[in-house]
């Protein structure tokens, strides 16, 4: 799993709590807002001292055009936090397989094993609504595909 912009760590926090996440690659072009997350933010910043992780200073758009085909499968999806800045974050979905289904959760999650992980954001539910798009966005998707 590759994590561009992670910041204070929230999504790695989340991510690398899945056991079918083998690894995290996470390129953060601030190693100072990863400092100040762990000081700071340490119950955001915990997934920094993963031992899944692999953590590059970097920028992200660069990152990904040196290591593009290392990863099979990258995305887009968005949520909405009301305490993040501007209210929205987007995750990148992508696959080189053409059978992967991003709207299907790899995983159901049964609400006990949501409680059991500690998730803070996800469950099935918020992923299927990740994908439901405005009608603006649905149309313009449809008419390129």
């Amino acid at each position: 799993m590759l994590i561009a912009w992670g910041r204070a760590g929230g999504v790695l926090r989340e991510a690398v709590k899945h056991s079918s996440v083998e690894s995290v690659v996470q390129c953060e072009i601030d190693e100072n807002v990863i400092q100040v997350s762990k000081k700071f933010l340490p119950v955001t910043a915990v997934g920094y001292s993963s031992s899944k992780l692999t953590l590059y200073v970097d920028d992200g758009s660069e990152f990904m055009k040196q290591n593009w085909s290392a990863f099979d499968v990258v995305g887009y999806a968005y949520c909405t936090i009301p305490t993040y800045p501007s209210g929205q974050i987007g995750f990148v979905l992508c696959s080189k397989n053409p059978s992967t289904k991003f709207l299907e959760p790899m995983q159901q999650l049964m609400q006990k094993l949501v409680e059991q992980m500690q998730l803070k954001y996800y469950n099935s539910d918020v992923h299927w609504a990740a994908f439901v798009l405005p009608e603006f966005a649905r149309k313009a998707l449809s008419d390129l595909c």
